[in-house]
C-alpha cells in the first residue's frame, strides 16, 4: 500500500502513528516542534518532518508523495491548520480523515468563547492565574492588566516556548516549563504552590488532561475559566479511526474497544544475571526487588530516599543501591526498568524513554504504561505459576492465586 501522511501534534496522533507503524505501514509524520519530533517513536522507520507548514508547503508535500491517506490529528484548537490540511487534500485529490476528541461536559466553571474573552473577564478580577492554554495564546494574555505579576504560564519544556514567554514580558520566576499530561494531584500541588485564584484552560478533552485540571480547581477552590472549542468539528474519534483503518486496510481487529489488549502474554524469561533498574525506594520498589532477585537478576535501585525494608533486603542480597535523583543517563543497557517513584511525571518520562529504546518497562502507578505486569507468583521447588488479569478485578486475581496455592499445598502434603 502507499504511504500515509499523519499530522500528529497530539497524543492521539502519536498513538495512531505507533499503531500503524507496528503494522508495517510506511508513514510520513509532520510535527510542529522539535519536542514533538522527540515524542514520536521511530523504531519502525517512520519518517518525521519538523516545522510548521504553510498551505502551499502542505500541497507541495502531498504532490511529491503518492499518499494513500492523510490523517489530521492536530490539536482541537488548531482550526486554521486543519482547514489548510483539508484544502490541500482536496487540491491533491487525497482522502482526508480528521481525528476529533469527544466533548467533555463541564459544570461549576466560567465558560468563555475565546482567549480574548477570558482576558476581558479576568481584567475585572484580582488574584493569581495558572494559565494552561499553551504558548499559542501567550500574546493574548499579555494584554491582561498586571499580567507579569498575576499570570503563571505553563508551557512545554522547549527553548521556543520559554523564549516566547520571556519576549512577551512574563516573569521568569512565574514560568512553568513541564510536559503533561498532569495528574489531578500535580495540578493541585501547582495551584497551591502559586496560590492560584483562577485556572485558565481549553476544553481539550480527556486526552489533554482537562478532567484533571477541573478536579484540581474544585479541590483548591480556584475558579476554572474554560475556553470553548472554536467550532464543532466533524470527524472520527480515535477509536472510530482505528476501526476505519482496520476495515480499509484489512488489519487484524484490536482486542475489544482498545488499541491493544489489556491482557498480557505469559512469557517466562531467563533473568539469570540480567541487569534490572528500579527507580524508586519505597514499598513497591522493595516488593519488586524481592520478586526479581529470586530469579537471579542483578538489581540496581536509584532513589533519593530508600526505605529501611529495602536497605535491609539489599544488604543481604544481590541489590545495588544509589541514593541520587534519577537522570535519563542512568538508563544504560538494562534488560528491564521498573518506574516506582511517587512522582507521576518522573514515572511517565521513564516510560517514554524506555519505549523509544525498546526497553521493557513496568510503571507502578499506571497500568497503561506497562509493557508487562507483575503476576501473583506461586512457587514450589521446581514449578512457577504466575496469575494476572486485565487490572479490572485485583481481588479475583488474588483469590484465584490463593486457590491454586492451596491446591498445590494439599498435593504436597498428600
Amino acid at each position: 500500500m502507499k504511504p500515509i501522511l499523519i499530522f500528529a501534534g497530539t497524543s492521539e496522533g502519536r498513538r495512531l502513528t505507533q499503531y500503524l507503524a507496528k503494522r508495517n505501514v510506511q508513514l510520513y509524520v509532520c510535527v510542529a516542534t522539535d519536542y514533538g519530533d522527540e515524542m514520536i517513536e521511530k523504531k519502525y522507520g517512520t519518517e518525521v518532518r519538523t516545522g510548521r507548514l504553510t498551505s502551499q508547503e502542505m500541497l507541495a508535500l502531498m504532490h511529491s508523495h503518492a499518499f494513500e491517506l492523510v490523517i489530521d490529528a492536530t490539536h482541537p484548537y488548531a482550526d486554521a491548520v486543519s482547514t489548510n490540511i483539508s484544502n490541500a487534500c482536496s487540491a491533491a485529490n487525497i482522502d482526508y480523515l480528521r481525528v476529533v476528541r469527544e466533548d467533555t461536559e463541564t459544570t461549576d466553571c466560567v465558560s468563555v468563547r475565546s482567549a480574548a474573552e477570558a482576558v476581558a473577564f479576568l481584567n475585572n478580577t484580582a488574584g493569581t492565574i495558572l494559565l494552561t492554554t499553551g504558548s499559542k495564546d501567550l500574546h493574548t494574555f499579555a494584554a491582561l492588566d498586571d499580567f507579569a505579576q498575576r499570570v503563571h504560564p505553563r508551557v512545554l519544556p522547549s527553548q521556543e516556548s520559554l523564549n516566547r514567554c520571556l519576549e512577551l514580558g512574563y516573569r521568569a520566576q512565574n514560568i512553568i516549563c513541564m510536559q503533561g499530561p498532569f495528574s489531578t494531584e500535580m495540578n493541585i500541588a501547582m495551584l497551591k504552590q502559586i496560590g492560584a485564584t483562577y485556572l485558565v484552560t481549553k476544553e481539550s478533552g480527556s486526552a489533554g488532561g482537562f478532567d484533571e485540571k477541573i478536579q484540581a480547581a474544585a479541590v483548591t477552590g480556584a475558579t476554572a475559566i474554560v475556553i470553548g472549542r472554536p467550532i464543532h468539528e466533524q470527524g472520527m474519534s480515535e477509536k472510530q479511526t482505528v476501526e476505519y483503518l482496520n476495515k480499509r486496510f484489512h488489519f487484524s481487529q484490536p482486542h475489544k474497544n482498545t488499541l491493544k489488549s489489556r491482557l498480557k502474554f505469559p512469557l517466562f524469561v531467563d533473568l539469570n544475571d540480567a541487569e534490572i533498574l528500579i527507580v524508586g525506594g519505597g514499598t513497591i520498589a522493595s516488593r519488586r526487588a524481592k520478586a526479581l532477585s529470586e530469579f537471579g537478576a542483578r538489581i540496581h535501585v536509584i532513589a533519593t530516599e530508600i526505605s529501611s525494608e529495602l536497605r535491609s533486603f539489599a544488604h543481604n542480597n544481590r541489590v545495588e543501591i544509589t541514593v541520587k535523583t534519577f537522570e535519563e543517563k542512568d538508563i544504560a543497557h538494562p534488560r528491564i526498568v521498573i518506574a516506582a517513584t511517587d512522582d507521576r511525571d518522573i514515572n511517565r518520562s521513564i516510560y517514554e524513554y524506555c519505549i523509544k529504546r525498546g526497553i521493557l518497562c513496568n510503571v507502578a502507578d499506571k497500568k497503561d504504561e506497562c509493557d508487562f505486569y507483575f503476576p501473583s507468583l506461586i512457587r514450589t521447588d521446581n514449578l512457577v505459576i504466575g496469575i494476572t488479569g486485565d487490572g479490572s478485578d485485583h481481588k479475583r486475581t488474588k483469590n484465584t492465586a490463593d486457590r491454586i496455592r492451596a491446591c498445590l499445598q494439599e498435593e504436597t502434603e498428600e
